[in-house]
């Protein structure tokens, strides 16, 4: 039996296999309709075809959104974004998962047993998932630190750029001075600097402390569900000269 890594070839086609069988199961038995109806209110139309509104943007005619639940596997449709597919593009969607994260959160939701893992795929996955929620509240620390530095003489040179404060507020538009490792670090060290680096938000040269990505920067985050997934920096024009790796205009 040849052995790739430590681990029979067999044994790895027989997870692969357990794997498909267990997410095909996942679709044929899913209800499409229960599972977005928790996150928007859906009408039916026709017999089989529900419609309302993509929770994840602004909808006008509240119909956007099209679930096809007639066919096999049931699917979805947005006429807005051009999104859709089955149940796991779906949670990929609305929750920013990538596909193994959505198979096994919708596993969990709808108590369908997983197939097992080996304890070396379980520990990789729990470590994901623990570095992602690390990742999340780093991101959402950095968008409300730099919101809340938006002076009004800042908030003046939005203005002049076509942004009103409904906008800015919305979208947590703010400004990096500079000073973000300091606010994270100052009072409890709830981060260490190896999990502040991971965020991608912090640059570190040889052993000096990190430094603010975006420092003197107006930050543009995009928000998905009111949660921040990546952040677009702009330099302040009136920033005066900054070190030479951050002379680019924008950053993301």
């Amino acid at each position: 039996m040849a052995e790739v890594n430590g681990e029979s070839v067999d044994l790895k086609v027989h997870i692969m296999q357990e794997r498909s069988a267990f997410v095909q199961k996942l679709l044929d038995d899913l209800d499409l309709v229960e599972l977005i109806g928790k996150d928007c209110s859906l009408s039916e139309t026709l017999r089989g075809h529900w419609v309302g509104w993509h929770s994840i943007h602004e909808s006008q005619s509240k119909q956007s959104l099209h679930v096809y639940a007639d066919q096999s596997p049931q699917n979805w449709y947005c006429y807005h974004c051009h999104e859709g597919g089955t149940a796991i593009d779906y949670i990929m969607s609305a929750r920013g998962l990538s596909t193994g994260e959505a198979i096994d959160c919708l596993g969990e939701e709808c108590a369908f047993e997983c197939p097992e893992w080996t304890p070396e795929q379980r520990a990789k996955w729990e470590r994901r998932r623990k570095e992602r929620q690390i990742i999340e509240t780093i991101l959402m620390e950095d968008v409300e630190y730099c919101h809340n530095r938006l002076t009004a003489a800042r908030r003046e040179y939005l203005h002049r750029r076509g942004l009103t404060d409904e906008t800015i507020n919305k979208f947590k538009l703010g400004h990096a001075d500079g000073m973000l490792y300091r606010a994270l670090t100052a009072n409890t060290r709830s981060h260490s600097d190896e999990e502040l680096l991971l965020s991608g938000l912090f640059v570190q040269f040889k052993n000096d402390a990190p430094k603010d990505l975006f420092e003197h920067r107006y930050v543009f985050p995009y928000l998905h569900r009111d949660r921040p997934c990546y952040i677009i920096g702009r330099i302040d024009p009136e920033a005066g000269k900054v070190p030479k790796w951050n002379e680019a205009k924008y950053k993301n």
